[in-house]
């Protein structure tokens, strides 16, 4: 009988096997069909008068894949990311050809910096003297879709809109409780007052110095909001919070009255103000290009000059994600220092390089692979200039890599510093036995042979040589941001600790060296390539954005070395998903110290 259902089960096996074999090369015989056919397509005509229509909701990537044959083959398109966001916005401001832009909010979750950086696009972009018209497209506007929706001319709602205008939280999530119902303990090492990123496992609430940074960072965006609200509407800060301090609007009706709306109208209703706009009669047709379309057309034929690639490029090396060890590639949620150092050696033997833009967005992570990928930045800059572009992260780990750069720049609202490490160790072993029953024998060579064991706390031996490596970690980090910084250590320590600050406040204590966006560290690093500042560059994205079909592949791995998918958590609320990506790679590196910013937190 054993013989029999073990050779059903092969079998099976081999069938499931040999279907996903036969689909896989089913959708690459496809792919390829698809890329011989697409040869030929025209790329979109750009009238006199068009309107380019840039439509925003949800996340916005720093950059993403061009399609593949499979995502033709498919029905799928390149997703809007900043990259294209920021180009089709340059484009319009140059282009005689386009009138109008265009902006169609639904509801947003990217990060501010994120919406910071496109915000001053579109102020670019206004700054021409062109028209700028919004609409709230989804059920509900907020204060992340406000921001970007007040540059404009003239903001439109539909009636009836839930209009969120009422300010701004944070709400970290704490998991002692859960881990004390589970029978797991903690083990913590750490270096720096303000290391935050054990007290989800330590606290059940925020300590005083966890409240102070993140009290400091909550009013460092409230006011950045308000005034870019004041600006955008003719109104002063006080009025703005006001607004929300007193009225806490949530109808667009109310703000229409407040004047934060010009009006509340329906989309057929935006389309004859369109029309109006363009000097067209009603029903007139006009043209209308989504900003990915426009994006892909001629830069040149937009009016603006695109550098001879044969004479240089500027290299974008991206670094976004936690910082792991080994391969951890672009679109995955994490950067490994294989793959950066793959990456930054391209960039830095390339010829036609001439300068690279080190652009970051990563809380941190692995301790070790962040020295390994500072070392890359330091063997590259001494070849060519290495600029650092800080996104909506650059801290502990990620501002470790920034630290072997030769000017770092963040936007005013890039959570950055977090210079501070740790260590967490947890232990299950009473978990298992009082809720699994089992028990465990135990053989070693030494005292210390269990020091990584999940089945036992930390001895006071045991702890005290964590410790001293968590120490030496720690001034390690000091040591490389004197390099990078005209501070002393002892300077350096009293604004580290592992406290985050933001972009604005880094300045001011002097751990970056300037404000801006991605286009303005660009601008730097082409200054110095020797291209002309108003130029429109051409660059090389490093690493290359994962594709549909690397994702599949990565996804058919996991399944075949028995990998948890993250299909498994796809249903779960955004914060649950959020925890339990946390909790996992915190598990996988059981012991090893990190670089990694005090828990991660949404300003909503």
């Amino acid at each position: 009988m054993r013989f029999f259902s073990t050779l059903v089960a092969s079998t099976l096996g081999t069938l499931v096997a040999l279907g996903v074999i036969f689909f896989v090369m089913f959708l690459f015989v496809i792919a390829i069909i698809s890329t011989a056919g697409s040869g030929g397509d025209a790329a979109p005509r750009v009238a006199s008068g068009s309107v380019v229509e840039l439509e925003l909701g949800g996340g916005l990537p720093e950059v993403t894949a061009e399609p593949d044959g499979l995502a033709l083959a498919l029905g799928e398109s390149k997703d809007l990311d900043l990259l294209t966001v920021r180009r089709a916005l340059k484009m319009a401001a140059a282009d005689e050809r386009v009138d109008v832009l265009w902006l169609r909010i639904n509801p947003m979750s990217a990060p501010w910096a994120t919406l910071e950086e496109v915000r001053d696009a579109l102020v670019a972009y206004k700054a021409t003297g062109k028209t700028i018209y919004a609409t709230s497209e989804g059920p509900y506007l907020d204060e992340s879709g406000y921001f970007l929706a007040s540059v404009a001319d003239s903001v439109f709602a539909a009636p009836l809109t839930f209009f969120e205008f009422n300010g701004f939280q944070i709400t970290p999530t704490f998991y002692k409780g859960m881990l004390d119902r589970l029978d797991v303990e903690v083990d913590v090492i750490r270096a720096g007052t303000f290391k935050a990123a054990v007290e989800p496992f330590t606290r059940t609430d925020l300590s005083p110095e966890n409240r102070e940074q993140l009290s400091a960072l909550l009013d460092a965006q409230y006011d950045i909001f308000s005034q870019a609200v004041a600006d955008g509407r003719g109104m002063t800060v006080d009025q703005v919070k006001a607004l929300m301090e007193e009225e806490g609007i949530i109808t667009s009706e109310a703000a229409l009255e407040a004047g934060l709306l010009d009006g509340l109208v329906f989309h057929d209703q935006i389309e004859a103000v369109l029309r109006t706009r363009l000097g067209l009669e009603d029903d007139a047709d006009y043209d209308v290009l989504s900003a990915l379309d426009y994006a892909a057309t001629d830069a040149e034929d937009a009016g603006l000059t695109v550098g001879d690639s044969e004479e240089g490029e500027i290299a974008v090396v991206y670094a976004v994600g936690t910082i792991i060890d080994g391969e951890g590639e672009l679109g995955s949620g994490t950067i490994g220092d294989e793959t950066f150092r793959e990456a930054m050696t391209r960039a830095r033997e390339s010829e036609r390089v001439k300068a690279v833009v080190l652009r970051i967005n990563s809380p941190g992570g692995s301790a070790s692979a962040s020295e390994k990928m500072r070392r890359q930045v330091i063997l590259t800059r001494a070849e060519k200039p290495v600029i650092v572009s800080m996104g909506d992260y650059a801290a502990s780990g990620g501002y470790w890599i920034a630290s072997g750069a030769d000017t770092l720049i963040a936007d005013p609202l890039t959570i950055t510093g977090s210079i501070g490490v740790f260590s967490l160790q947890f232990v299950i072993g009473d978990a298992l036995t009082e809720n699994l029953g089992l028990t465990f024998g135990e053989v070693q060579t030494g005292p210390f042979a269990d020091m990584v064991s999940i089945l036992e706390p930390l001895g006071p031996a045991e702890r005290a040589r964590f410790q001293t490596s968590i120490d030496n970690t720690y001034q390690a980090f000091l040591q490389r941001v004197t390099e990078t910084t005209n501070l002393t250590m002892s300077q350096v320590d009293s604004v580290a600790q592992g406290r985050v600050w933001t972009g604005t406040q880094a300045l001011e204590l002097g751990l970056i060296d300037g404000l801006g966006t991605l286009g303005d560290a660009l601008d730097m690093a082409a200054r110095q390539a020797g291209f002309g500042a108003n130029d429109l560059y051409r660059v090389r994205l490093l690493p290359q954005p994962q594709t549909l079909a690397d994702r599949l592949a990565e996804q058919f791995g996991g399944v075949f070395s028995g990998k948890t998918s993250k299909a498994s958590t796809a249903l779960l609320p955004a914060p649950a998903r959020e925890a339990m990506s946390r909790l996992e790679y915190l598990f996988e590196t059981n012991g090893q110290v990190k670089a990694l910013m005090p828990m991660e937190f949404t300003i909503r």
